[in-house]
């Protein structure tokens, strides 16, 4: 009975790193468009800032840091411009915010998004902020 433990330990350890291995098709794509954007000096500014914006809402709740970094580099594209991405990327970056404690900042993101929401007729989005 001593010899199985082990060998069940070691069989559960084995599936969950198999589990944890295997491949995510929405993550390779968004990653794939990524690094094309990103290499390509032609490209379309808010197309990238797009793809960020698809990047940290899908690491929002997997990874803070994650979520952040794409957040940020997205804003980077864009600028100061009253875009959807633009809007969609401030929520994204508040979403971590709120939750690393940072709530007035967070606030600041939030309100900075509905407003461009607001400005672009963007009731659905509004709302989602």
């Amino acid at each position: 009975m001593t010899r199985r433990i082990p060998l069940l330990l070691m069989a559960l350890l084995t599936s969950i790193f198999c589990a944890a291995a295997q491949a995510d098709p929405e993550f390779d794509s968004l990653q794939n468009r990524y690094r094309t954007l990103r290499d390509d000096p032609s490209r379309n500014p808010e197309e990238l800032a797009e793809t960020c914006a698809d990047l940290s809402e899908y690491y929002c709740y997997r990874s803070v840091d994650s979520a952040i970094r794409y957040a940020r580099l997205g804003l980077d594209e864009v600028g100061d411009s009253r875009s959807p991405a633009r809007a969609m990327l401030l929520n994204n970056l508040a979403v971590p915010t709120l939750m690393q404690g940072d709530t007035d900042r967070a606030i600041e993101l939030f309100t900075q998004a509905g407003e461009i929401a607001e400005e672009l007729g963007e009731p659905e989005f509004m709302l989602n902020i």
